[in-house]
Protein backbone atom coordinates (compact mmCIF):
# COMPACT_ATOMS: atom_id res chain seq x y z
CA UNK A 1 0.00 0.00 0.00
CA UNK A 2 3.12 2.40 0.22
CA UNK A 3 3.12 5.36 2.78
CA UNK A 4 -0.25 6.10 5.20
CA UNK A 5 -1.49 2.94 4.67
CA UNK A 6 -3.63 3.31 7.52
CA UNK A 7 -5.27 6.53 6.06
CA UNK A 8 -5.50 4.72 2.66
CA UNK A 9 -7.67 2.21 4.81
CA UNK A 10 -9.59 4.83 6.73
CA UNK A 11 -10.40 6.77 3.60
CA UNK A 12 -11.75 2.91 1.68
CA UNK A 13 -13.99 2.47 4.92
CA UNK A 14 -15.50 6.27 5.31
CA UNK A 15 -16.42 5.95 1.10
CA UNK A 16 -17.47 2.16 2.07
CA UNK A 17 -19.99 3.49 4.43
CA UNK A 18 -21.02 6.76 2.90
CA UNK A 19 -22.13 4.08 0.03
CA UNK A 20 -23.77 2.47 2.75
CA UNK A 21 -25.68 5.36 4.26
CA UNK A 22 -26.72 6.66 0.65
CA UNK A 23 -28.52 3.43 0.04
CA UNK A 24 -30.04 2.76 3.41
CA UNK A 25 -31.51 6.00 3.26
CA UNK A 26 -33.40 5.30 -0.03
CA UNK A 27 -34.60 1.98 0.75
CA UNK A 28 -36.01 3.23 4.10
CA UNK A 29 -37.67 6.53 2.19
CA UNK A 30 -39.25 3.43 0.12
CA UNK A 31 -40.41 1.11 2.70
CA UNK A 32 -41.69 3.99 4.30
CA UNK A 33 -43.75 5.09 1.55
CA UNK A 34 -44.65 1.58 0.70
CA UNK A 35 -45.66 -0.03 4.46
CA UNK A 36 -47.87 3.10 5.89
CA UNK A 37 -50.03 0.36 7.99
CA UNK A 38 -47.10 -1.51 9.62
CA UNK A 39 -45.53 2.10 10.69
CA UNK A 40 -48.91 3.11 12.02
CA UNK A 41 -50.02 -0.49 14.18
CA UNK A 42 -51.66 -2.44 11.66
CA UNK A 43 -54.66 0.22 11.16
CA UNK A 44 -56.09 0.71 7.97
CA UNK A 45 -55.92 4.00 7.24
CA UNK A 46 -56.81 5.12 3.58
CA UNK A 47 -54.48 5.68 0.75
CA UNK A 48 -54.71 9.91 0.61
CA UNK A 49 -53.89 9.95 4.30
CA UNK A 50 -51.34 7.54 4.53
CA UNK A 51 -49.07 9.21 1.31
CA UNK A 52 -49.85 12.63 3.80
CA UNK A 53 -48.35 11.26 6.79
CA UNK A 54 -45.75 9.43 4.78
CA UNK A 55 -43.88 11.24 2.39
CA UNK A 56 -42.84 14.07 4.38
CA UNK A 57 -41.24 11.25 6.54
CA UNK A 58 -40.07 9.56 3.51
CA UNK A 59 -38.49 13.07 1.71
CA UNK A 60 -36.74 13.79 5.13
CA UNK A 61 -35.08 10.48 5.62
CA UNK A 62 -33.82 10.70 1.87
CA UNK A 63 -32.84 13.98 1.66
CA UNK A 64 -30.68 13.97 5.22
CA UNK A 65 -30.04 9.86 4.49
CA UNK A 66 -28.10 11.47 1.40
CA UNK A 67 -26.45 14.49 2.47
CA UNK A 68 -25.17 12.06 5.06
CA UNK A 69 -24.06 9.68 3.07
CA UNK A 70 -22.22 11.79 0.58
CA UNK A 71 -20.71 14.01 3.56
CA UNK A 72 -19.12 10.41 4.93
CA UNK A 73 -18.22 9.60 1.23
CA UNK A 74 -16.76 12.83 0.82
CA UNK A 75 -14.72 12.70 3.69
CA UNK A 76 -13.05 9.68 2.66
CA UNK A 77 -11.91 11.35 -0.49
CA UNK A 78 -10.59 14.12 0.63
CA UNK A 79 -8.08 11.89 2.69
CA UNK A 80 -7.20 10.66 -0.36
CA UNK A 81 -6.82 14.09 -1.87
CA UNK A 82 -4.59 14.87 1.31
CA UNK A 83 -2.27 11.50 0.38
CA UNK A 84 -1.79 13.08 -3.08
CA UNK A 85 -0.62 16.33 -2.55
CA UNK A 86 1.68 14.88 -0.21
CA UNK A 87 2.91 12.45 -2.86
CA UNK A 88 2.69 15.44 -5.69
CA UNK A 89 4.80 17.62 -2.81
CA UNK A 90 7.40 14.62 -2.49
CA UNK A 91 7.94 13.92 -6.12
CA UNK A 92 8.15 17.62 -6.81
CA UNK A 93 11.04 18.16 -4.37
CA UNK A 94 12.87 15.01 -5.41
CA UNK A 95 12.24 16.50 -9.19
CA UNK A 96 14.04 20.18 -8.48
CA UNK A 97 17.02 18.66 -5.59
CA UNK A 98 17.53 16.65 -8.53
CA UNK A 99 17.82 19.50 -11.24
CA UNK A 100 19.40 21.53 -8.77
CA UNK A 101 22.39 18.93 -8.07
CA UNK A 102 22.38 16.53 -11.33
CA UNK A 103 25.70 14.68 -9.62
CA UNK A 104 24.16 14.03 -6.38
CA UNK A 105 23.63 9.85 -5.90
CA UNK A 106 20.60 9.09 -6.92
CA UNK A 107 19.79 7.92 -3.41
CA UNK A 108 19.99 10.84 -1.54
CA UNK A 109 17.67 12.70 -3.24
CA UNK A 110 15.30 9.54 -2.60
CA UNK A 111 15.62 9.43 0.93
CA UNK A 112 12.69 10.74 3.07
CA UNK A 113 12.89 13.82 4.91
Amino acid sequence: MGRYWALQIISIVQRIIGFIVIIGSLVTSVVIVAAPSAIYGGREIGTTAALSLTLPGALIVLIAGVLAGTGIYAYGQFIMVILDIERNTRATRRYLMQKANPAASPNFWTDDL
